[in-house]
């Protein structure tokens, strides 16, 4: 079992090679279990195109449009992030990403 440390994660020294163990099998399984939810928002726009086209009347072109307009800000965000990664906390920083993702998805639908 993983046990949580009582006063935080800033003073969690792992003394063993079982707990070493221990703690690199969580942040494979966190880290694939966040990925693999990113990789799902992403994935929703992609397979809901055609309905949305059908339902909503869209073009392809703006469809397109669209795309490119995500990508666009998705280059950019990923950028910026780079940046205040390399200047704040990156722990911080992609700890805030995931939750801030997390709640455009969950407004979205």
């Amino acid at each position: 079992t993983i046990i949580m440390p009582k006063n935080g994660f800033r003073n969690l020294r792992p003394r063993t090679r079982k707990e070493i163990l221990c703690y690199q099998i969580f942040i494979v399984i966190f880290t694939f279990f966040n990925y693999s939810l990113l990789h799902a928002t992403r994935q929703a726009w992609a397979v809901n195109k055609k309905e949305i086209q059908l339902d909503l009347g869209i073009s392809q072109n703006w469809l397109g449009i669209f795309d490119t307009t995500f990508l666009f800000v998705t280059a950019i965000g990923l950028v910026m992030n780079g940046y205040l990664g390399d200047k704040y906390n990156l722990k911080l920083m992609v700890s805030l990403g995931l939750v801030l993702t997390g709640i455009c998805v969950f407004l979205v639908r």
